[in-house]
């Protein structure tokens, strides 16, 4: 995703200060994942953008998620389809962007050719 479309519409600090500081809370409420993830790509941005609030359409939707994934959680793509709508394709791994390297890759790849969504899970890398 290209730095102005993540930064443009964050809603968190963009202070490095603040960053760490939300950083170290969440090391100190989840000690075993809190801060394992650090990022400060957004700090200093210029500009702040109202975040949309998500809504539902009427034109087909495919999503897809890593059932363990840490990068972007599966938990994410199921709020996404609680959201705005669409179907769930679940891959049954934790590594996160493999759907290219499997053989179902061409259901996701079926939706961008005839617009047909796929739901349901497929395996993943082992």
């Amino acid at each position: 995703m290209p730095r102005w479309m993540l930064c443009n519409g964050a809603s968190g600090a963009t202070g490095f200060d603040e960053l760490w500081a939300a950083r170290e809370s969440r090391r100190t409420a989840h000690p075993a994942v809190g801060g394992s993830w650090f990022s400060v790509k957004c700090a200093g941005w210029p500009l702040f953008a109202e975040p949309t609030k998500p809504s539902r359409g009427d034109s087909a939707l495919q999503l897809s998620g890593h059932l363990d994934e840490d990068v972007t959680p599966h938990a994410w793509a199921v709020r996404a389809r609680q959201a705005v709508g669409g179907t769930l394709l679940t891959v049954l791994d934790g590594s996160h962007g493999s759907l290219s390297r499997l053989p179902c890759a061409a259901k996701a790849v079926t939706f961008f050719r005839t617009g047909q969504t796929t739901g349901g899970t497929c395996p993943g890398v082992q």
